[in-house]
């Protein structure tokens, strides 16, 4: 979910200050950085197009059915994850930002782990086992000399292949709050000495930009403006640019907030989708995007429910989860008039206006007390590896039994209907009061190597040891 920077700095407790400092990381000396993973399918099956590198979602097409693995099943504590990272007070705080990285050169799947107040972002290679702090990443990527001075590492794209070289290149934005911000692209693979190969600089608005990557036969790296107004696209960009330098352009009403996520393959085409959220409302924009467009134009348009005076939507691509060959849209409503909150998967195509509501599936809080389940969402990939992508939900706010808020775990197919939090196949939860369990969730990919997806849950208020008031945070990483 998009914050400002000032309620970013309030909620983790730390200083603009604080946000300029540096901490030592222990990075290897070869070049760990990620690699081609290229076309990143995002389930949709063969529909006779050229192969443009569409978002891997985990979600692969054998021909025949697959042998699922063991599942999930029941509820998971966050301190019981089989692997941890810790931030450390003062210097790294983590639980509310990552990305998953695809595979590096040598064939080994990665996440980013990012580190905004600190400005750096901090690659994990496959497999994560016990607890461990950023110290233990295969390698750290500070904030580049140049333009800007912006919370590196607030939003961060990986896994995709932009400049057509054959490995997976990393896109970082740099929001800045009154000075001059950047969205960074680093050509794969990436290693602790990259350096930028394409900058853009915009100067600093009231709200953060945010960055994704569509595929297409010409790669295009999204951001958001600053100041609300707008969403840019750059094919394969390079060189020292300004927003006026954009390729395409979206525009609206000027919103406090503007997300991007890549959609995937929502019409069988072979092209990305993107889906651009403001405030209570998901736009659905059918790739290839060129020139301008109004976002009010967009091919379909889905309104989250006037239920509470706080109306936030919160859209991202859900991988194919019917298994219709096609991508689904996933949108989380999170301030319901309740505070329970909630999610709509629509199934197959959309066109016109829809409201969540509508959605073929809903999803609801099943428990009592405020809970914005919805606050954040994500394609879990294909976690079972059955064939069908999964979906998980983030509860943040959970403030009844166990306190520290709970994330769950949908396996596909699901069929229309509404189901309950309380019958998910398997729950997340932090036994902590206020850690903010479930602010991130994030499907990971075969991290492990066994070929199911993987899961990333983030509790940003953690507190670790010898803290007290505000946590460093944790982040647990789960496999089968």
């Amino acid at each position: 979910m998009t914050i400002s920077i000032a309620l970013l700095l309030a909620c983790i407790g730390e200083s603009v200050d604080d946000s300029t400092s540096t901490t030592d990381t222990e990075q290897s000396s070869d070049d760990t950085g990620t690699g081609d993973t290229g076309n990143k399918d995002t389930g949709s099956s063969d529909t006779g197009t050229e192969d443009t590198g569409v978002e891997d979602t985990g979600v692969k097409d054998t021909g025949a059915p697959p042998e699922p693995l063991e599942r999930f099943s029941g509820d998971y504590e966050l301190l019981a994850a089989p692997g941890r990272i810790r931030g450390v007070r003062g210097e790294v705080t983590v639980g509310r930002y990552a990305a998953a990285g695809g595979e590096n050169q040598y064939g080994v799947n990665t996440f980013w782990l990012n580190a905004p107040t600190t400005g750096a972002v901090y690659a994990f290679e496959q497999g994560l086992s016990g607890e461990h702090t950023a110290e233990a990443a295969d390698l750290g990527l500070e904030r580049p000399e140049g333009p800007g001075d912006g919370y590196f590492g607030l939003d961060a794209e990986g896994g995709l292949d932009v400049t057509g070289n054959g490995h997976a290149d990393l896109v970082v934005a740099a929001p800045s709050y009154g000075g001059i911000t950047t969205v960074t692209l680093f050509e794969g693979p990436v290693s602790a000495s990259s350096e930028p190969i394409a900058t853009v600089s915009e100067p600093a608005g009231d709200f953060y930009s945010e960055v994704t990557v569509l595929q297409a036969a010409q790669p295009q790296v999204v951001m958001t403006s600053g100041t609300g107004l707008a969403v840019f696209l750059f094919d394969q960009p390079s060189g020292a640019l300004e927003p006026s330098d954009h390729d395409a352009i979206l525009t609206g009403p000027v919103s406090p907030s503007m997300d991007v996520d890549r959609a995937g393959d929502l019409n069988g085409d072979g092209l990305d989708d993107l889906l651009v959220t403001s405030l209570d409302r998901v736009y659905v924009v059918m790739g290839p995007v060129a020139g301008s467009q109004l976002l009010d134009d967009s091919d379909a348009v889905l309104v989250a429910d006037p239920t509470s005076t706080l109306v936030k939507a919160n859209g991202v691509g859900a991988g194919d989860v019917d298994g219709d060959g096609l991508a689904d849209i996933l949108v989380g409503t999170p301030y319901s008039a309740d505070g329970q909150g909630g999610a709509g998967l629509f199934v197959g195509q959309v066109s016109g206006t829809l409201s969540v509501s509508s959605a073929d599936v809903l999803l609801e809080y099943s428990g009592s007390g405020e809970a914005n389940l919805g606050y954040s969402a994500d394609a879990a990939g294909d976690v079972d590896a059955d064939g069908h992508g999964d979906l998980i939900l983030g509860a943040p706010n959970y403030v009844d039994v166990d306190g520290g808020g709970e994330a769950f775990l949908w396996y596909g197919p699901l069929s229309s209907g509404v189901y309950k939090s309380g019958d998910a196949d398997a729950r997340f939860y932090s036994a902590a009061g206020g850690a903010g369990f479930g602010t991130l969730v994030l499907g990971l990919g075969d991290i492990s190597g066994d070929g199911g997806s993987d899961l990333l849950i983030g509790a940003p208020l953690h507190l670790n040891a010898g803290e007290s008031g505000y946590g460093s945070g944790m982040i647990g990483v789960w496999s089968l």
